[in-house]
């Protein structure tokens, strides 16, 4: 049905990132950290995350147009309590310099993405993946047919992209689920 791509799956914890808010004035060197997922856009709908405001990433985000980002509701109620996250600005902070300021363009629900104990949803913020590529992504593919079945297609598909990529870990996402229960 559809597909997208996401440096982390539910679960599987995440990336983490200085970052810096507008209106705060941290100092480069002592910036806070927080958890980010990289994502495509057909992450969102491969999860069945519809936005419970503004939108999720499209194929432009990150390639033209003003950068963006998204936040899941925990950040969003974190930071902006009383007001919308939309159109508010946040910037990363990559060896104590700071990039370019991301509009939120959305808020996502909550996925439970840490691996500890108590389960708790952490203050997520969302950015691209043209934004932000990096070296190792999990697929994500939503299917009507029995999802074990599939492998050797997602393999060959992958061999016509690129010869030299590796598909390894193939399992469905109940079955990763499971796991990171019992672990």
């Amino acid at each position: 049905e559809t597909s997208g791509i996401a440096s982390r799956l539910p679960l599987g914890g995440w990336n983490s990132f200085s970052y810096e808010l507008e209106g705060t004035n941290s100092e480069l060197d002592r910036a806070p950290t927080t958890p980010a997922i990289i994502a495509s856009p057909g992450y969102f709908q491969a999860l069945r995350l519809a936005p419970r405001l503004g939108r999720a990433f499209t194929e432009t985000d990150g390639i033209s147009g003003p950068p963006v980002a998204l936040v899941n509701e925990s950040f969003a109620r974190k930071f902006w309590p009383t007001d919308t996250a939309l159109g508010k600005r946040v910037r990363l902070i990559k060896n104590q310099t700071a990039q370019p300021w991301l509009i939120v363009v959305g808020v996502v629900p909550d996925v439970l993405q840490n691996f500890r104990s108590p389960l708790e949803h952490e203050a997520l913020i969302y950015l691209p993946y043209a934004e932000e590529p990096q070296r190792e992504m999990f697929v994500l593919a939503r299917t009507r047919v029995v999802p074990g079945t599939l492998a050797d297609a997602f393999r060959k598909s992958l061999r016509s992209i690129d010869p030299n990529l590796a598909a390894y870990d193939m399992r469905s996402l109940e079955d990763r689920l499971a796991q990171a229960r019992l672990s």
